[in-house]
């Protein structure tokens, strides 16, 4: 499913501009999350997610329904509360782009919440690539402290 208007969300000028990328294939939802290889591929093996290995790897589990996701959407939620609900891709994407506020507010919101699908998206496939997950921890009150990786550390597997 193509949502409309997606471009004020992804081309708000708060995007990190590394971000946007990222977004635009979120929204048209052609990640290549494994579910979505496998339909291209005759081989099914290994399609559970990167980050819980507890479900396949769809959009809507590796965004949303997956406990580090949900766990990085709390998170966020408790340094920056909004009414974003992120319970699925559809949801995520009706209340971002049914914001209501003042629109200096829902721009920052707009970059904190693709910035989300920007790290989940990094840190799957760090884990994939590199063999290493990343965890968050709200150790100050910036920005930053979520949003960059630096806010990331890593934990061996």
């Amino acid at each position: 499913m193509v949502y409309k208007d997606w471009g004020k969300i992804i081309w708000a000028r708060t995007i990190t501009p590394r971000h946007a990328p990222t977004a635009w294939f979120f929204m048209h939802q052609r990640l290549p999350v494994k579910c979505r290889l496998a339909r291209f591929s005759s081989q099914n093996a290994g399609l559970e997610c990167a980050l819980c290995e507890a479900e396949e790897e769809d959009f809507d589990h590796l965004f949303f329904w997956c406990m580090w996701a949900k766990e990085y959407w709390l998170a966020i939620k408790q340094w920056w509360p909004t009414t974003i609900d992120t319970s699925s891709t559809r949801d995520f994407m009706h209340t971002l782009l049914h914001l209501k506020g003042p629109k200096r507010e829902k721009i920052v919101t707009y970059a904190i919440y693709v910035a989300g699908i920007y790290q989940i998206w990094r840190t799957r496939n760090e884990m994939i690539f590199a063999q290493h997950l990343y965890q968050y921890r709200l150790s100050s009150s910036s920005p930053n402290a979520i949003l960059d990786r630096g806010s990331l550390h890593s934990i061996e597997s």
